[in-house]
């Protein structure tokens, strides 16, 4: 009886020791798995700000392109009204100097 109780024992504490091993080995793996979630969570995050990135230096391309277009509008409008300005002195100038002779 002694050896069977003895081969029990044993028995039992090869059990809880594949049982440990067992839950060790489950541990490890859970944490791998939460490790490698947040990595890919990381990459998403990051892959996300980064397109919105891009799309908030698009949008400001865009503006700067329409502020450009304004000055350039604003540019040739100016130098019209002052091509338009020195015509209308010279065409007064002319009569001036018409009317007088």
């Amino acid at each position: 009886m002694g050896k069977e109780r003895r081969d029990g024992e044993m028995e039992n504490e090869g059990r809880d020791l594949k049982s440990q091993m067992a839950v060790r080995r489950c541990a490890k793996a859970a944490l791998l798995l939460s490790d490698l979630k947040s990595l890919s969570g990381l990459a998403l995050d990051n892959n996300e700000m980064l397109r919105r990135e891009i799309e908030d230096l698009k949008i400001q391309l865009v503006k700067q392109r329409s502020i450009n277009r304004r000055i350039k509008l604003c540019a040739l409008s100016e130098l019209i009204v002052q091509v338009i300005l020195m015509l209308s002195l010279l065409t007064f100038l002319l009569m001036l100097v018409l009317k007088t002779q």
